[in-house]
């Protein structure tokens, strides 16, 4: 899958969604993952799309799927 084929915008809603679903600030959700509240918010608005290494990061920390963060299954 090339970048250009990621639909950024159904992962950020998917992160968000999930942040959201768990009661988690911005600051929470990104502690564990090293980011910075700002940083989650730059992501979640679409200002910055999550890198592979940050997408890895929430998967694992938050028990989720690739399948599910990049493809909504």
């Amino acid at each position: 899958m090339s970048r250009e084929n990621v639909d950024f915008e159904a992962i950020r809603s998917r992160i968000k969604a999930y942040r959201k679903d768990a009661e988690l600030s911005q600051e929470a959700f990104g502690k564990p993952l090293g980011l910075r509240r700002q940083d989650v918010n730059a992501i979640e608005s679409g200002n910055r799309n999550p890198g592979l290494t940050v997408l890895y990061r929430i998967v694992n920390e938050y028990e989720l799927t690739f399948d599910w963060l990049l493809l909504g299954e």
